[in-house]
């Protein structure tokens, strides 16, 4: 749904296994294969992540962190 959404905000699509590999290497699950409650309440950013993969706006922050003014927010 996020895809979709900055597509039509006019952004350029992101790779859906760039961020898949990218979320993996945050949550650093037990199970590679899949991510419990337990890998993201353990990884420190479980709220970046569900952040990442469930809001348009919170997926444009992630995606542009090393571009906005930490002066900004």
């Amino acid at each position: 749904a996020v895809v979709e959404k900055m597509t039509s905000f006019g952004h350029d699509p992101v790779g859906v296994d760039d961020v898949t590999n990218e979320v993996f290497d945050m949550a650093r699950p037990e199970i590679p294969d899949r991510i419990t409650i337990n890998d993201l309440l353990s990884c420190g950013v479980g709220g970046t992540i569900i952040s990442i993969l469930t809001d348009c706006r919170g997926f444009w922050a992630y995606d542009n962190r090393e571009n906005i003014d930490p002066s900004s927010k």
